[in-house]
Formats: C-alpha cells, structure tokens, sequence
C-alpha cells in the first residue's frame, strides 16, 4: 500500500485542538485506510491521545524524533522504549 504520512510540526496548539482533528481522522479512517497506509506524527504531548484515539481504526501514530540513548541525564530527549511503551 502507498503511505500518506502527516507530521504535525508544532501543531495543534493545544490538547482540545488536537482531540478534534483526531476525532475527525478517526471518523474517515475507513475511507482512506482501504487505499493507503495512514500514519499521523503528532507532537510528543498529544501522542498518548492519538494512540488511544485512533485504536482500532486502521490509523498508525508515529513520533516525530527520538533519542539515540536509551537512559540517563538528557533533558528533553525521549527514548525509543518510552515512545513504544505508548502502544
């Protein structure tokens, strides 16, 4: 299948904005799930949300960067194990 990816940058601005452009994905997930691929990149704060979201709809939820350390005193970085804990 083609892949149709959309990274969010910075966007939305907030979590209630970010729970209505998911809801609206989640809603016309069957219509372009059939055709392609469909995986959103949110930012780090929403990702819980949009994993939770949009289970079960076909939808994937990747994250946008990741740390190559996998422990220890990097401020601001976020491991591999924690994004996959996610689910």
């Amino acid at each position: 299948l083609p892949i149709l990816a959309g990274n969010w940058k910075l966007n939305p601005a907030t979590l209630d904005d970010a729970a209505t452009l998911l809801r609206g994905l989640a809603d016309s997930a069957d219509d372009a799930s059939r055709s392609v691929e469909v995986v959103v990149f949110p930012p780090f704060p929403f990702l819980s949300t949009a994993v939770s979201m949009l289970a079960g709809t076909g939808i994937k939820v990747g994250a946008q960067n990741c740390a190559l350390e996998t422990s220890g005193a990097h401020t601001g970085e976020t491991a591999v194990s924690m994004i996959a804990s996610l689910g």
